[in-house]
């Protein structure tokens, strides 16, 4: 749940904190007070809006959040505690815990436990949540289910794995002459050069001493005959006391070293013609492959897909047996799936129907279709009110049965069973609804509250006589307020939702007399 919420300088707050509460939350005011500007802020936190203020901040408990945290590579001092920053900072960015992060991090992290109830992205009736809400039914009467779709989807996977397999060999063997005549040109050219790893950089370095070979020798003999001179340095030193036997020792060494350079640059001999003509072709490997050592790598490579090219055929026949068994697994594991889905979408469509008439809604009706196979079977699931497809629905009737699926959804996952838990944001859900209807949407908010924190926008009075804590938007001269009504300030509100303005006598018994059952 969200515990606390800080907003700087948004168009309608100049400063704003406010410590929420659990369960069902109503936020009323009169038309531009900055009702959906405050939403609008809450539903920044978790990455569905862009922000409307320089600081939007929010301190968030939902249980061993830290795990999630640690996965995405963020400290967390509480277990249970995660606070979610918005500066404009050049440009807005977003903070977890103190810690930079992108927006779509912020979104992915949220969505686990925040939903938006919005006209976008509306999921709840598509063919995919509903087949999870069904599934999860299922799973609660048959203790095997749910490892029957784990097995499933395993299988499935594996079976995408080995079909993209197969698909890339069918490309290979169509292409095989080609393939094949490449594989062997590579082999043919690498192995004719026969690279030794290290032999490029020492046929270099033999070129280069060679180049100095004539200039070497040539100053040779006057470095000899300087050391021959040394004699008469040796007898200088001795007749004036000057110990001479460590230099003595120093240049016998030198002239030992000296000889042998000579010794071997005088042996030096190079074929000048073949060592160019080596280094070209080494030369040519390393610009191609990067390496003498990629290059050998990439010998064996084309070794071993030249021997894949003569065994296609073959392999082609095994992935084919492969992937003709594993489809079989997954026929028989998604026949068994549609038959228990098809068993249980009565007890499905009478828990939704059940939601549907305290809205005052039509029997809803759901289909099972057939589809080709998928991550979730060879099932499609539609969903109809009095044989309406829901893309033919209103507004309000379409909503209302979003309600009703999350409802159905709520009761049945037990994972939700924590009060708070997860947070659900609706943006005047009984707009151009009847009082009966609004009055059913406030009572299914109010069942939806035992198990989510709910903020929700609402201009008709049943939601403020249903709610757990109830928010009035108080717009001043060139600024807005939020304030937490007590009974008294909650009957005023009521009764001016009801009367306007200035509220009946009438208006106000009746607020006092409902808020007090």
């Amino acid at each position: 749940m969200i515990d606390r919420i800080f907003i700087k300088n948004s168009p309608t707050f100049k400063s704003l904190e406010l410590d929420l509460k659990m369960g069902f939350n109503v936020i009323s005011g009169a038309s531009g007070s900055g009702k959906s500007v405050f939403l609008e802020s809450i539903l920044a936190i978790f990455g569905l809006k862009e922000p409307n203020a320089d600081l939007v901040e929010a301190d968030i408990t939902i249980k061993d959040i830290d795990k999630e945290l640690e996965s995405l590579g963020i400290l967390s001092e509480d277990k249970d505690l995660l606070t979610i920053s918005i500066k404009r900072l050049n440009g807005m960015r977003y903070f977890i815990n103190n810690q930079a992060v992108s927006k779509k991090k912020v979104n992915e992290l949220t969505s686990k436990f925040a939903k938006y109830i919005s006209a976008k992205n509306a999921s709840e009736l598509e063919s995919e949540h509903a087949l999870n809400v069904l599934d999860s039914l299922i799973a609660t009467k048959t203790s095997d289910y749910e490892m029957l779709l784990e097995n499933y989807k395993q299988d499935y996977k594996d079976y995408k794995l080995v079909l993209k397999e197969l698909e890339v060999l069918r490309e290979e063997e169509q292409n095989i002459a080609n393939l094949k005549e490449f594989a062997n040109f590579e082999i043919q050219k690498i192995e004719a050069i026969n690279p030794k790893v290290g032999e490029y950089e020492e046929l270099l370095s033999l070129k280069k001493k060679l180049s100095f070979k004539d200039k070497i020798l040539s100053s040779a003999q006057p470095v000899l005959h300087t050391l021959d001179g040394l004699d008469s340095v040796v007898k200088f030193c001795e007749n004036v006391g000057i110990e001479t036997s460590a230099f003595l020792e120093s240049a016998t060494e030198l002239r030992v070293e000296i000889e042998r350079a000579i010794d071997e640059y005088e042996n030096l001999e190079l074929d000048t013609e073949k060592t160019l003509t080596r280094l070209e072709a080494l030369g040519d490997l390393k610009r191609r492959y990067g390496s003498i050592e990629e290059a050998l790598s990439h010998l064996n490579i084309q070794k071993q897909n030249l021997d894949k090219y003569n065994n296609i055929s073959f392999n082609i026949e095994s992935m084919q047996k492969k992937l003709s068994t594993l489809d079989k697994a997954l026929k028989d594991k998604a026949s068994k799936i549609s038959a228990l889905r098809k068993a249980s979408l009565p007890s499905l469509s009478d828990l939704l129907t059940s939601y549907a008439k305290s809205v005052h809604l039509d029997k809803i009706e759901l289909r099972l279709e057939k589809a080709s196979l998928n991550t979730q079977g060879e099932d499609m699931l539609y969903i109809f009110l009095n044989k309406t497809d829901k893309q033919n629905l209103s507004s309000g009737e379409y909503n209302r049965l979003r309600l009703c699926m999350l409802c159905a959804s709520t009761s049945i996952d037990k994972s939700k069973a924590d009060k708070g838990e997860h947070v659900l944001v609706l943006d005047e859900i009984d707009a151009n609804l009847s009082g009966v209807e609004s009055q059913g949407v406030a009572a299914l908010l109010k069942t939806l509250s035992t198990k989510y924190q709910i903020f929700a926008i609402s201009h008709q009075p049943h939601m403020p006589l249903l709610s757990d804590s109830h928010y009035k938007v108080l717009k001043n001269k060139d600024n807005s307020e939020i304030k937490l009504l007590d009974f008294e300030g909650k009957v005023d509100e009521i009764a001016r939702m009801i009367s306007g303005d200035t509220p009946s006598k009438e208006a106000l018994e009746f607020a006092r007399k409902s808020l007090g059952k």
